[in-house]
């Protein structure tokens, strides 16, 4: 598995279970959140790796972690009321999930902000992917 098949997994659930239920915008990508309605940010940071078994040279497993960022963007007066569930929605796609080599953990928010005219939160997963070659 490489960093694009792990973005490519990720990126493909997400589609799938997120179902259109607000606009998405993805790592990289020009974004504007819709300042009329609610809308996301998926972006995938991966991270440090580690070689967890011992053997022949090129052959051994390698697990590299990383964190999946969900940024909810709601109108800033609707409040909190308008952002809960789609947090909950967001995690609940991802929580303790395996697919497509991606093994997810427990997702929760770990930030929550004003930036008028939107109120935003964070929805972070961590995440690990092995791979064979160390």
């Amino acid at each position: 598995m490489t960093l694009t098949t792990e973005y490519d997994a990720i990126e493909a659930r997400f589609d799938t279970q997120w179902a259109g239920a607000t606009p998405v915008g993805y790592s990289g990508q020009e974004f504007t959140p819709t300042a009329a309605g609610n809308s996301v940010r998926l972006t995938v940071m991966s991270g440090g790796a580690d070689q967890m078994s011992a053997g022949d040279p090129g052959n051994n497993v390698v697990r590299h972690v990383g964190l999946i960022v969900i940024e909810i963007f709601v109108p800033g007066g609707d409040g909190e009321v308008a952002v809960r569930p789609l947090a909950d929605n967001a995690m609940d796609i991802f929580r303790n999930q395996i697919f497509g080599g991606v093994r997810c953990r427990v997702p929760y928010v770990s930030a929550h902000r004003e930036e008028p005219p939107f109120l935003i939160w964070n929805v972070i997963c961590p995440f690990e992917r092995d791979e064979f070659n160390g």
